[in-house]
C-alpha cells in the first residue's frame, strides 16, 4: 500500500524519536509519514478527509492508547492499526486485543518496520523517476513498458519493479509457505461467498503447475492462463461469467511445461483484471516466485494461510524472513489459521505467539463435507449451505476485506437472486442431513446422496 501512514506519539518521543527505537531515523525527512501528539487530532484529521493506509499507535498526550485504538474502529475511517508497546504485559495485550489491535509491535520490531518501510518507499521513488511501467500483456504474453523480469535482473538478485493495480477493483493474493495448508478452499471460497453478496469477481489460478480451482468449482472447460497470455480479450469475456452468485474463473495452463514462462505473466494480468471486476483473487503456489513479490506489492490485502502444524508456522516465518530481506511490507498480511481445530497440538495463541504477536484468523475445520464438494466441483452449494467452514471465511473477509460485502446493504442483496437454487434447497437440510452423509462416506466410501443430487443439479445448470 502506498498511502500516507500516521504516527501517534506523546511530543517528549516525537522530539527524541530514540524513545521509540527510532535513534538513526528523522521523522521529520519522511515525507509519507505524518505525525499526532494527541489522539483528538488525529481523529480530527481523519474525519476532515486526511486518508491514511495505517495508523501507528505508541502514545498519545491525551488518551491511553487502547482507548484510542478502539475509538479508531468505532469512527471507521482506517482499516489497520498497529500498537507499539515496549513491555507488552498479558494485560496490555488483552486490552489491545479487546480494543481491535491488527498488530502489536516491540520497540525492535516497530525500527524494523519503519526501516523496511522507508526503504520501500524509497525504491519506488526510484522506479518511478526511471518511468518503470507495467501495462497490460500483449499477443505474446509479454509485458510492454518495461518488463518487472527484466528491470530485476539489471539491479541485482532479488530485486523487482513494484506493480500497482491498475483499476478500482480491489486486489486480493492467497498465500502459504508450505503445501497442503487449504489455500485453493480459501480462495474458492471467498470468492464465492464474495459473488453471493453481489460482487463481480475473478478468481485466477496462478498455481501455475497444478492448480485445480475450475474443478472446484465445476468451471470446466474455462479460459486458463496461456489463453490469457496470447489473448489480451480473453479477460473481457471472462467478466459475462461472472454473475451473481458465480465467480468467473481464470484456470492454470492447460499443460504444466507452460508454467515457467508464464510467471511474469501473473501479476500484470491480475492488474489488468481490477480494471474489469470489484474483486480480483490470486490463488498461488507454494513455491514463491518473483509473481509473489510484485502481487504482494500491488494488493490491498495477502491472506497468509497456514495451519496448527508445527512445518507451516516454520514456513510461514520463513517466508516473512525473505519479505524482510526483500524489502516487502507485510502491512496488508492478514494471517489466516485454517482448519482450525481444540484438538491441534498449537493452539491459534501459540500461532500467533510465534509470528510475534499478529492478529490470526481462525477458519474452521471443514470436515468431510466440505471434502466432497469441494472435491467434487460444488464449491457455491457449499457456500449456500452456510457451514462452519464458510461462515468463518465470510467473517474473515468481513473484517480484513469490507469492501467485498459491502454492496449487500447498498443493494438490497435477496434471497431471490443469484444461487438463491442452492441456498434454498442447502438451508433446511444441511443441518440435520450432515451427520448422516457423513456416516455414509465412512462406511461405504460411495458419495452420499446429497452429494450425488447436488451433482446432477450442478452438471443440468
Amino acid at each position: 500500500m502506498n498511502g500516507q501512514i500516521a504516527l501517534c506519539a506523546d511530543e517528549v518521543s516525537l522530539m527524541h524519536p530514540e524513545v521509540l527505537g527510532l535513534a538513526e531515523i528523522d521523522l521529520e525527512s519522511l515525507e509519507w509519514l505524518r505525525t499526532f501528539s494527541s489522539g483528538a487530532a488525529l481523529r480530527d484529521a481523519l474525519c476532515n478527509g486526511c486518508e491514511v493506509a495505517e495508523v501507528w499507535v505508541a502514545s498519545a498526550e491525551d488518551v491511553e492508547p487502547a482507548n484510542l485504538i478502539a475509538a479508531l474502529r468505532k469512527d471507521g475511517y482506517v482499516k489497520e492499526v498497529c500498537l507499539v508497546i515496549d513491555d507488552a504485559t498479558g494485560s496490555a495485550l488483552s486490552r489491545a486485543t479487546a480494543a481491535g489491535v491488527s498488530t502489536v509491535c516491540s520497540l525492535e520490531q516497530f525500527m524494523q518496520r519503519v526501516s523496511l518501510e522507508a526503504r520501500r518507499r524509497s525504491r519506488m521513488s526510484e522506479v518511478a523517476e526511471r518511468g518503470i511501467a507495467v501495462s497490460a500483456p500483449s499477443s505474446q504474453g509479454s509485458v510492454r513498458q518495461g518488463n518487472p523480469r527484466q528491470s530485476a535482473s539489471s539491479e541485482g538478485r532479488g530485486k523487482h519493479a513494484p506493480i500497482e493495480a491498475l483499476g478500482s477493483g480491489t486486489l486480493i493474493t492467497v498465500v502459504g509457505g508450505s503445501g497442503g495448508v487449504g489455500k485453493s478452499t480459501v480462495a474458492a471460497c471467498l470468492a464465492a461467498s464474495a459473488a453471493v453478496h453481489g460482487q463481480k469477481v475473478l478468481l485466477m489460478d496462478a498455481d501455475l503447475q497444478f492448480g485445480s480451482l475450475h474443478r472446484m468449482l465445476g468451471a470446466q472447460g474455462t479460459a486458463t492462463f496461456d489463453d490469457a497470455a496470447a489473448d489480451a480479450d480473453v479477460l473481457k469475456k471472462l467478466v459475462s461469467q461472472a454473475s451473481a452468485g458465480s465467480p468467473a474463473v481464470l484456470g492454470a495452463p492447460k499443460r504444466l511445461e507452460h508454467s515457467e514462462t508464464l510467471v511474469s505473466s501473473v501479476a500484470p494480468l491480475a492488474c489488468t483484471a481490477t480494471t474489469l471486476f470489484d474483486a480480483v483473487i490470486v490463488d498461488t503456489g507454494s513455491t514463491w516466485t518473483e509473481a509473489h513479490a510484485s502481487l504482494i506489492e500491488a494488493s490491498a490485502c495477502v491472506l497468509f494461510v497456514i495451519d496448527q502444524r508445527a512445518g507451516s508456522v516454520h514456513a510461514c516465518k520463513h517466508a516473512l524472513e525473505l519479505c524482510n530481506r526483500m524489502g516487502l511490507a507485510t502491512s496488508n498480511f492478514a494471517f489466516v489459521l485454517n482448519r482450525c481445530s481444540k484438538e491441534a497440538l498449537f493452539t491459534p495463541t501459540d500461532v500467533s505467539c510465534a509470528l510475534g504477536g499478529m492478529r490470526v484468523f481462525e477458519v474452521s475445520e471443514g470436515g468431510i463435507e466440505a471434502d466432497e464438494l469441494f472435491g467434487g466441483g460444488a464449491a457455491a452449494f457449499a457456500v449456500a449451505q452456510g457451514t462452519d467452514l464458510v461462515q468463518s471465511i465470510e467473517a474473515l473477509g468481513r473484517v480484513a476485506l469490507p469492501q467485498l460485502f459491502e454492496k449487500e446493504e447498498a443493494q438490497g442483496f435477496s434471497e431471490s437472486s443469484g444461487s438463491s437454487f442452492f441456498r434454498s434447497w442447502g438451508r433446511g437440510r444441511r443441518r440435520r442431513r450432515s451427520r448422516k452423509s457423513h456416516e455414509i462416506v465412512v462406511k461405504t466410501g460411495a458419495p452420499s446422496p446429497e452429494f450425488r443430487s447436488v451433482q446432477q443439479a450442478w452438471e443440468s445448470l
